[in-house]
């Protein structure tokens, strides 16, 4: 059995299964990939080295932990199709904001199913991401921290009740939009003010990645810095 699938796999997607190929997490050979897209199925196996299955039921066929890397409107279709061939060593991992644990369990008809809900952010595509989780009980410690230990090669991963999910999904989720626009806004004043284009984008940036930095590094509250 393949130790994790992936069903879709678009930018999210792609960063998760790159995060774990960079962090030597598994080898290319333990990772399975489908997407309906048969070109970029194809290119995600020429370029990652991973194996391309044909369809949802083949992922629960031959892997443990299943990544549902879909659009959000997708996740009903993708999870009735799945429902048959779920068994008790599967873990199910849902990216969407929208998809509750009760609601991917009441789609597969399995009340009882091992669900590891992630709420990922787009830094994640260049391992800097902060990802906050939710475990069902059913999955052991083993599993558990076999999970937990994916989650991290694409950035900081934080457990979470799964109320606080919308709360992952404002300040992680969100944040990365607003924080492109500050940086725009910043470059396009030193713009105004005569510097290039590409040199202000590097001062704009640097500038909120350094200032980041310095509040993770001292851990002083930001309206004391």
């Amino acid at each position: 059995m393949k130790k994790i699938g992936f069903i879709g796999c678009g930018n999210m997607g792609s960063a998760m299964l790159k995060g774990a190929l960079q962090a030597a997490w598994c080898d290319a050979s333990s990772i399975a990939v489908y997407d309906s897209r048969a070109d970029h199925l194809a290119q995600l196996a020429s370029t990652y080295g991973v194996i391309a299955l044909d369809g949802c039921a083949d992922i629960a066929k031959q892997c443990k932990l299943i990544v549902l890397a879909v659009k959000p409107q997708q996740y009903e279709e993708v999870i009735i199709e799945l429902k048959d061939h779920l068994r008790e060593e599967h873990i199910v991992i849902p990216i969407a904001p929208t998809w509750s644990i009760k609601a991917v369990r009441r789609v597969a008809a399995a009340p009882a199913l091992k669900v590891a809900r992630i709420m990922p952010n787009m830094p994640a595509q260049v391992g800097c991401g902060v990802s906050g989780y939710v475990l069902t009980d059913e999955i052991s410690t083993e599993e558990g921290e076999l999970v937990v230990s994916f989650f991290k090669t694409f950035g900081d991963a934080h457990e979470v009740k799964e109320e606080l999910m919308t709360a992952v999904g404002s300040v992680g989720g969100c944040s990365p939009g607003f924080i492109y626009m500050v940086i725009e806004a910043l470059m396009q004043g030193a713009v105004d003010l005569g510097m290039n284009s590409e040199l202000a984008l590097q001062f704009a940036a640097k500038a909120v990645a350094g200032t980041a930095q310095t509040i993770l590094d001292s851990g002083t509250h930001p309206a004391i810095l």
